[in-house]
């Protein structure tokens, strides 16, 4: 029976058949006639993938029981380094023999002697490992021993160590480049896909990365290089993040031995965390050594530091943006900013060969409301007209307080009857609109505005469209307010 257990366990092991052997009858063949322990291990997680009786027998387990078999858990504890070094050395120097103590079934730890052949199979690293005993004769005195094996302690150690400094030196070496790279991000968005592909490249290293942003009481997935099962998490709710962010997110937490969380901090505010998962072999060679897994974390943090400061200069950049397009009191785009894409919208919709109207706005009356009223009532009227202009536009029209009591309106893609009919719609609605003063109790009025309107025609550029709009505009105050004048053909709008 074990030995039909061994044949289904190693079936997918490389074995070429001949004219005599098929390759199943060579898998049959081996698993039973090799007179000593023989053994697969799978290199990426460490398990046994299949073996002889004689190998269950000498470990005293049963490879066709369900559960996973490590065969590290056998080695004895002061031989696991030199063991975990010659599991993640470099794959094509794994052919050999490596000495050390497994634990057997009847004796206890004894000295053996694995004579270790690596190959691939589908994609997959394997160690064929064939287990001898080492023979009373040949070991040498119990001191002499006992020197040899705690030199090669000391030289494994060594090695390991070097290879521990040189990984986080990489990593150190990278930060530099994270931030120059983070730097060039023009949206959120652009800082996470750059800052994923740093940390899952070579040098830095991490397996996956997903990055969670603040909003609310929620935590949000903003970026993930992996697929996750949620976009966002409650604060109410039970989690590591919760609990994570309940904290305050002072220092790194590591999560179920596989990941860690890293707080983005700002101005001494948490906005978000990263968490990042690390590759297994790197774990596992990390974890060996607190001072290094330290230094680790001290490298994560600052990561995590330079991306709150790159966030905060983004949100700082929005904000400055934000306050130089557009006009301090009505929240609409100011005059400047309107020029500039005047001209851009222009070129584009002559290009497509697509209509552009214009529509210039004038408060009538408008002294009359700051001498009656004062000042901070005509502010609040000026804000109530871009508030409604803006409400009662499309998305992707635009809005600009011009100068004083005067609004430009520009719409891209409307012919001449489209832009009439926007123009009288906002005349209604600012018509029937009601504007209070700041008496005591405060008293109604309305507003009467006057509109011009004017449509792009192959002739005209931004300067002769801003004239003709102004024309029409000119024309409807002329003939008394309150009107509305397309291209200087009057409309029937009275009082």
């Amino acid at each position: 029976m074990r030995d039909m257990e061994f044949r289904a366990k190693s079936s997918h092991v490389p074995l070429p058949g001949t004219e005599k052997f098929s390759s199943d009858e060579l898998g049959m063949i081996i698993g039973t006639c090799i007179p000593i322990p023989v053994a697969i291990l799978d290199l990426s997680t460490g398990e046994i993938s299949g073996g002889n009786s004689l190998f269950e027998e000498y470990l005293g387990v049963s490879l066709s029981s369900t559960g996973e078999i490590r065969l590290g858990e056998f080695v004895h504890p002061d031989d696991k380094n030199l063991f975990n070094t010659f599991r993640f050395a470099d794959f094509s120097r794994r052919d050999g023999s490596l000495g050390l103590r497994l634990k057997t079934r009847e004796f206890g730890y004894l000295d053996v002697e694995l004579h270790v052949s690596g190959f691939r199979w589908k994609q997959q690293e394997f160690l064929l490992l064939c287990v001898c005993e080492v023979p009373d004769k040949t070991l040498l005195e119990k001191e002499l021993r006992d020197k040899v094996a705690e030199q090669k302690r000391k030289t494994f150690e060594a090695i390991k160590s070097s290879l521990l400094i040189y990984q986080f030196t990489e990593k150190i070496k990278k930060t530099p480049v994270l931030t120059t790279s983070l730097l060039g991000a023009e949206n959120e968005a652009e800082l996470f896909t750059r800052a994923a592909r740093i940390l899952t490249s070579r040098g830095l290293n991490y397996k996956d990365v997903v990055f969670f942003l603040l909003d609310g009481d929620q935590l949000i997935v903003r970026h993930s290089t992996c697929p996750v099962s949620r976009r966002s998490f409650p604060y109410s709710e039970e989690s590591r993040y919760a609990k994570f962010i309940a904290g305050q997110g002072e220092g790194i937490e590591a999560v179920e031995g596989r990941s860690a969380l890293v707080p983005l901090r700002s101005r001494g505010h948490l906005i978000g965390l990263i968490e990042v998962t690390l590759h297994p072999r790197e774990r596992i060679l990390f974890d060996e050594y607190q001072l290094v897994r330290e230094w680790q974390n001290d490298a994560l943090l600052t990561i995590g530091d330079m991306i709150a400061l790159v966030l905060d200069n983004l949100k700082l950049y929005r904000k400055v943006k934000r306050q130089s397009i557009t006009d301090p009191l009505t929240g609409v785009y100011n005059r400047n900013y309107f020029i500039e894409r005047l001209s851009e919208e222009i070129q584009r919709c002559k290009r497509k060969n697509r209509p552009i109207a214009m529509i210039f706005v004038d408060v009538d009356e408008f002294k009359e409301v700051n001498d009656s009223y004062g000042h901070l009532v005509g502010d609040e009227v000026l804000c109530g007209l871009g508030e409604i202009f803006r409400e009662n536009l499309r998305g992707y029209d635009f809005v600009c307080r011009y100068g004083g009591d005067e609004f430009v309106i520009l719409l891209s893609e409307v012919e001449v009857e489209g832009a009439r009919k926007v123009a009288t719609k906002l005349w209604k609605i600012v018509h029937e609109a009601e504007f209070l003063t700041h008496d005591n109790p405060p008293k109604r009025f309305r507003l009467g505005i006057s509109l011009g309107v004017s449509v792009l025609d192959k002739d005209l550029d931004e300067k002769r469209l801003l004239g003709s709009a102004d024309a029409a505009l000119y024309a409807a105050k002329a003939g008394g307010g309150n009107r509305l004048v397309v291209n200087n053909v009057e409309e029937g709008v009275d009082r």
